[in-house]
This record gives structure tokens, C-alpha cells and sequence, in this order.
């Protein structure tokens, strides 16, 4: 289920009403998506001796939210985070993911905005701890995976995706139930996007005779709104920072 909450803004001096031109106007957004709108689960998992080991699933929690404090006004700043469940993880004969990839698209206005921070960066991590992931008023910790991550960053361009791309040079896990994965972007004040996430990961059974991997993939969407505005600030003496009469 998405989760959205948006603000309208309204100020009023005296017996006039003031508000912004566009109905749509907000300056806090939240939206997720959850457990219900992107798991996938495969029961044809069976090793190479024919046994069946039964149902193994994954799915990801997403979340977009903006920043309600900047000022800027020439970008409006977001932060995204995924967090990749296996849910089967220690059921059925699921041992762990031992590689997936992760993809974030979505495609700024007039090829401008970026990527202003993102983690987990590209590097070795030998076990999963906790990083920061902040940037203007955003922040929020992340669970990095283990094993070699290799972080693709875009540069500005039609189409931005970043993508993440992890494994282990063994049969071993790449984290334990879940990890997590976050990037801080920029788009053009007051425009909006579309965000599609993709996911793929190769789910294994460990055996020293008959080892076998199983992919799942999962995907979904959500929309950034167009017309962010930035919060009120100054307007001393009884005035009015950007508000326009109805």
C-alpha cells in the first residue's frame, strides 16, 4: 500500500485568503512501497536431485521522501530507501542470497539534477553494520550488505539510474533477512518524476554434493509529484514570501 501525505499551503492576512497557484502545491511528501506490492515467491525450487525444497520469496520496502525544510531555489532534494527482505532467509532449505543487483530509475526534467549522496558506496564490506546517508535537512541510516558492492552512480542525463550490484567470492550470504540501499537526489524546483525499482537476486542452497541457486526478481514504481514549493520563510511586518491571491 503507497503511503502519501501531502501539505497545502495557505496563509491569510487580515480578511484576504492567499494561496498557491497550482492545488497540487506541497512542501512534505512521504510515499512507500510495501511488503503486499513487490514480493515474488518461486516454489519450482528444486536441486539437482530432484528434491523440491518448497516455497523461498523476496520482496523490498521502498520509501521517497522529501526534504521539508530546504530553501533552495533552484533543486528540490529527496531521499530514497530500499530495503531488500529475503523473507525465506533459514526456511526451506534458503540459505541466503549470495549475489542481486538494484536498480533506482527516474528521469529528471530537462536532464538536470543528480545523484548528491549515496550508500553503500562501491567497496568490500566484511560484515553488515549501520552508515549514515544525509545530505540538506535528509537523513537516515543504512544497513550496508556484505561481500564486494559495486555502487554505479549516473551522471545527469535523460534517464538516472543508479545501481548497486553485490556478491561473494563463495557460496555465502551477502546479509542476514535484509539490507538496505539509499541515495539523496536532486530535481529541478517543483517538478516531479516517476521511480521505478527493479531487483534480482540469486537465492542458494548450500550442500557440498548438490548446491543449487534459485533467482527472484522483484519490481515496482512510485511518483514524486510535480509542485514541491519550499516553506514559508521571513516575510516580516505582516507580508507574504511567495504567495500569490487567489
Amino acid at each position: 500500500m503507497r503511503n502519501i501525505s501531502v501539505l497545502v499551503l495557505v496563509a491569510t492576512i487580515g480578511a484576504s485568503v492567499f494561496v498557491l497557484p497550482n492545488a497540487r502545491a506541497w512542501t512534505s511528501y512521504n510515499a512507500s512501497l510495501q511488503e503486499s506490492d513487490t514480493i515474488r515467491c518461486r516454489t519450482d525450487t528444486v536441486d539437482p536431485t530432484g528434491k523440491n525444497w518448497g516455497q523461498w520469496c523476496s520482496y523490498f520496502v521502498a520509501t521517497i521522501s522529501a526534504d521539508s525544510q530546504e530553501t533552495d531555489g533552484v533543486y528540490d532534494y529527496y531521499q530514497i530507501v530500499v530495503r531488500l527482505y529475503d523473507q525465506s532467509y533459514g526456511i526451506n532449505g534458503d540459505d541466503g542470497v549470495d549475489s542481486f543487483y538494484l536498480t533506482v530509475t527516474w528521469q529528471p526534467a530537462n536532464s538536470a539534477g543528480g545523484v548528491m549522496r549515496n550508500e553503500p558506496q562501491s567497496n568490500w564490506y566484511a560484515w553488515q553494520y549501520s552508515v549514515s546517508l544525509s545530505y540538506s535537512f535528509l537523513s537516515t541510516s543504512i544497513w550496508v550488505p556484505t561481500g564486494s558492492i559495486k555502487a554505479a552512480v549516473p551522471t545527469p542525463g535523460s534517464t538516472m539510474i543508479m545501481r548497486w550490484d553485490g556478491g561473494q567470492a563463495c557460496l555465502c550470504s551477502t546479509f542476514n533477512n535484509y539490507a538496505e540501499f539509499g541515495v539523496d537526489l536532486a530535481l529541478p524546483e517543483g517538478t516531479g518524476t516517476s521511480v521505478t525499482f527493479q531487483t534480482s537476486s540469486e537465492h542458494f542452497h548450500y550442500d557440498a554434493l548438490y548446491p543449487f541457486v534459485v533467482t527472484i526478481n522483484n519490481s515496482g514504481s512510485l511518483v514524486i509529484p510535480n509542485g514541491h514549493t519550499d516553506p514559508v520563510t521571513g516575510g516580516g511586518g505582516g507580508g507574504c514570501f511567495r504567495c500569490w491571491r487567489n
